[in-house]
């Protein structure tokens, strides 16, 4: 029985030895120097746990000139040495009160010895060279500062100065590490600098000693304000937000950091506030702006002006002056007069929206086409020959961007491109025999042939330009990798390619061949159908529209819309109603189309086999139809394919999701917001913790 006590008592010791590690707080301070140079003491208070044997910051993503330097760690008054070539492989005992860099394949770390297990304040400071670069516009940067990995921050705080600039001023990094903001050694005496006059988390500001604020030093620094200074932050639940004290600060919002979330701040600043010493890797910091607010929560009219300001409702002194008095009696008066006519005016709006929102929301957004294609959308004149040369892709495009709220998918852009491959009798109608000598209408498919890979075609320039620069990008590298692009005439040979190796050695297709040969190879698929529905979705700027290729767009629209209305009807038409149909089923008005035609030419039918199958109700008819659809659900499953790995991976990740809202926690007050998303194109990131 003792025997057990005590290898009970070992193993509880044991476990406590090996504790897990917290980092309770992250204090990051950054100076800005003119050069562009960034200036980083990274305070880590946490529990040292048994495993593990070193701390370690990843930096990947760095553009060229992006540098670390100068790194320093000390934990109390423990001075770590510095080491040139820092060695992961090594004891615990080994890396005590030690600190080096470490390069690898994708970037750089620091790193340094975690020490005894317990309590550490790790004071670690280097240099960022070239964190802020300049651009046409402005100077900026987007950059990762922190990103969670093995143990998460529970509380953490990145503040971003600025050095005054003085270019008669002489000084060095020791000049700069002097600046108060970086003597701070505790959390105490960290959030008695930097937290007081916000009154959060008073019971540190209580039990801090007071620290000397003023800089006795010969540098300044600027205070950061809007709009010399914009900001926005991603990849974490919490604010930004600029402080009292002149800074620009991130912080959390949520109980604890989850591993992989990131503190990424993007500023962008006016000139002459820095001297960049490099150029950005692109023109204009909007184009930065542009990565970086994909997928976010900002978009491009975002100002970057978030401010936390907390203000008292309750207040004032007896000396308050009569008219203020009188003053505060107008606004509570007028306070009330609202309360009491804002709902009135709110039902009021509500019947006019009712009633004319459609057209007043189609009279302003008519009134925003005219002025880009220079002519009014509401008297443009008919087009009656196909626009941009047949070009379907590009015509589809054009007209979803002229009318957002009648978008155009992917069904129909498949749908038009079957149509055409039957008038040009890639797709043929044929029988095969079946049992008892009887025989059933099938599909004959012609085999494809390969389009000549020369230069980029016009038709795909003209498809790449409608979209924005990062959105272009995105594209391309999709295209390179799945080696196509993606324009009229390689989207009808994929179509046709797939046609052609559903169909078998026979070269005969029945729908549900197609639809099973689909399914059996939708991984394979996948990569291009989910680019296509991409590019057919994604948003296109109006300001990238061709102002001839809109006009020619939107006439013959307004052309097909009105079918049935012309009455200056030619024979030689006919020749072009099979174009009509393509047009029709790219616009989504196929059978309002089908039975203008049967109404104007009821002989139609009786000019083109194909024409008249579409227009009849027979088998033939139903038939072709069938097929199209087949193809339609076939692409919609394929894009929305997922295998058994990552569906379970997306519950997993669903789960961490829930978890981390059940612990979130917010602060009272209003304030500018980060988003969870976006931040494209960064540098810096890669985790950080303990390994």
């Amino acid at each position: 029985m003792k025997r057990w006590l005590t290898w009970v008592v070992v193993c509880l010791m044991t476990t406590t030895t090996f504790a897990q590690h917290t980092l309770d707080y992250l204090f990051m301070d950054v100076v800005l120097d003119t050069n562009g140079d960034a200036y980083v003491q990274e305070m880590r208070s946490m529990d040292v746990g048994g495993s593990g044997t070193e701390c370690y910051i990843t930096f990947n993503n760095l553009p060229d000139g992006m540098e670390l330097r100068d790194l320093s760690v000390k934990d109390g008054a423990t001075v770590y040495a510095f080491e040139q070539y820092w060695n992961t492989k090594r004891t615990r005992s080994q890396k005590a009160s030690r600190c080096g860099f470490h390069k690898t394949d994708e970037g750089i770390e620091v790193c340094w010895g975690l020490g005894d297990v317990g309590r550490h304040n790790y004071i670690v400071r280097y240099v960022i060279s070239n964190l802020v670069r300049s651009y046409e516009e402005s100077d900026g940067f987007n950059h990762s500062f922190y990103e969670a990995s093995y143990p998460a921050a529970r509380t953490a705080y990145v503040n971003i100065r600025a050095l005054h600039r003085d270019d008669a001023l002489s000084y060095t990094s020791a000049d700069i590490w002097d600046l108060p903001c970086f003597q701070a050694t505790t959390p105490l005496e960290w959030t008695e600098l930097n937290l007081s006059e916000l009154n959060v988390d008073s019971t540190l500001v209580d039990e801090a000693p007071k620290l000397l604020a003023k800089n006795t030093g010969k540098l300044q620094l600027d205070s950061l304000y809007y709009p010399v200074a914009k900001a926005w932050a991603f990849g974490y639940d919490g604010y930004l937000l600029f402080s009292p004290d002149g800074a620009i600060r991130a912080e959390n919002d949520s109980m604890r950091m989850s591993q992989g979330e990131s503190i990424i701040v993007m500023a962008e600043f006016e000139k002459g506030m820095f001297k960049p010493a490099m150029e950005g890797d692109v023109d204009k910091f909007e184009t930065v702006k542009e990565r970086a607010f994909f997928n976010s929560d900002y978009s491009l009219e975002d100002e970057g002006d978030g401010t936390w300001q907390r203000s008292s409702f309750y207040g004032g002194d007896a000396d308050t002056p009569l008219w203020v008095n009188y003053l505060a009696m107008i606004l509570v008066v007028l306070l009330l007069a609202g309360l009491v006519l804002l709902p009135i005016w709110g039902i009021c709006y509500g019947i006019v929206r009712l009633i004319w929102g459609k057209k007043i929301d189609q009279r302003k957004w008519n009134k925003k086409l005219s002025k880009l294609i220079g002519e009014k959308v509401d008297t443009l004149p008919y087009h009656r020959d196909p626009p941009m040369n047949g070009r379907l892709t590009c015509s589809q495009r054009i007209l979803s961007s002229m009318r957002p709220k009648n978008p155009l998918g992917i069904s129909q852009l498949i749908e038009a491109f079957m149509l055409r491959m039957l008038y040009k009798g890639i797709i043929q109608l044929s029988t095969e025999k079946v049992a008892k000598g009887k025989v059933r209408e099938v599909f004959l498919i012609s085999e494809p042939e390969k389009p000549r890979d020369t230069n980029e075609s016009d038709d795909h320039k003209d498809i790449i330009h409608l979209y924005n620069p990062y959105m272009q990008q995105y594209i391309q590298e999709r295209e390179s990798k799945l080696q196509t692009p993606i324009d009229d005439v390689h989207l009808e040979y994929q179509l046709n390619r797939l046609l052609y190796l559903a169909a078998g050695k026979d070269h005969l297709l029945q729908p549900d061949e197609l639809k099973k040969f689909i399914e059996d190879h939708a991984l394979s698929i996948r990569p291009y159908a989910r680019l296509v529905d991409y590019m057919v979705n994604a948003t296109v700027p109006l300001d990238n529209l061709p102002k001839e290729g809109a006009k020619e767009v939107y006439g013959f629209f307004k052309f097909l819309n009105d079918f049935t209305l012309v009455n200056e009807r030619e024979l030689s038409e006919v020749s072009l109603w099979k174009e009509y149909l393509v047009f029709a089923s790219l616009y989504g008005m196929a059978k309002e189309v089908r039975k203008g035609m049967q109404k104007v030419a009821p002989d139609v039918m009786k000019l083109d086999k194909i024409t008249g199958m579409l227009l009849a109700t027979g088998a033939s008819g139903v038939l072709v139809g069938s097929l199209i659809d087949t193809m339609n659900n076939s692409y919609r499953y394929v894009k929305n394919f997922r295998t058994a790995e990552e569906i379970r991976a997306a519950k997993v990740a669903a789960m961490e999701a829930a978890e981390r809202a059940a612990r979130e926690r917010r602060y009272s007050g209003g304030g500018g917001h980060s988003s969870h998303h976006g931040g494209g194109g960064h540098s810096g990131g890669g985790g950080s913790g303990v390994r």
